[in-house]
């Protein structure tokens, strides 16, 4: 055999060596990739790269400006209702990060967050302003009482008047165990008035 016949073998020898452990290693890979998944080498034909889960928005390095919007979404778990309320920063609340402006707003939950707006979102127990200014008649105790809110809602007792339910015509008695919507003051009291005068009528 001449002697570039043998060189020609070594070489054939060796390409075919390299290849056999190159798909022993690839073998070894894809096994452990079954077993941990990502483990496969950068480039592989299923080796994919994996990218890590966005950051939270408190880790964010943005900082809030003086043009930035405050945007407060609170609900009112009571009633149900969303008071939505935008304002301008306050002169604390300028160049914090998300981070910061959570810890200056410790009950709300941070739900967007840039250098134009940041969106809060805070959950209340109670009514909110809107029901809360508004007043029912009810029954506590026997008596005739006003409640906080409209009716339905739960509102807390306000006021106790001496007026006896046991001493009013069923058809007054009935509307008050529904709860009876005041809209003012004056209409209040001028109910309570009627309700005074109607005691022992229906005896």
């Amino acid at each position: 055999m001449k002697p570039w016949s043998k060189r020609v073998v070594w070489i054939l020898c060796a390409l075919l060596l390299g290849a056999a452990g190159f798909v022993l290693t690839r073998a070894h890979w894809e096994r452990s990739a079954l077993r941990f998944p990502g483990a496969l080498p950068r480039g592989g034909p299923r080796a994919g790269k994996v990218l890590p889960p966005p950051p939270p928005l408190a880790t964010r390095l943005w900082r809030t400006q003086s043009g930035t919007r405050l945007i407060v979404e609170v609900h009112y778990q009571q009633c149900g209702d969303t008071e939505i309320q935008e304002r301008p920063l306050r002169r604390d609340e300028v160049g914090l990060t998300a981070q910061e402006m959570l810890a200056l707003h410790r009950k709300a939950e941070l739900s967007e967050f840039g250098p134009t707006r940041v969106v809060l979102k805070e959950q209340r127990s109670g009514l909110c302003p809107r029901h809360a200014r508004m007043r029912h008649l009810g029954i506590a105790r026997g008596r005739v009482a006003v409640f906080e809110g409209p009716p339905g809602l739960g509102g807390r007792l306000l006021e106790e008047t001496p007026i006896e339910v046991k001493t009013l015509p069923a058809a007054e008695v009935e509307d008050l165990r529904r709860g009876v919507l005041v809209r003012d003051e004056e209409e209040l009291w001028g109910i309570l008035q009627g309700l005074s005068s109607l005691q022992h009528a229906g005896t």
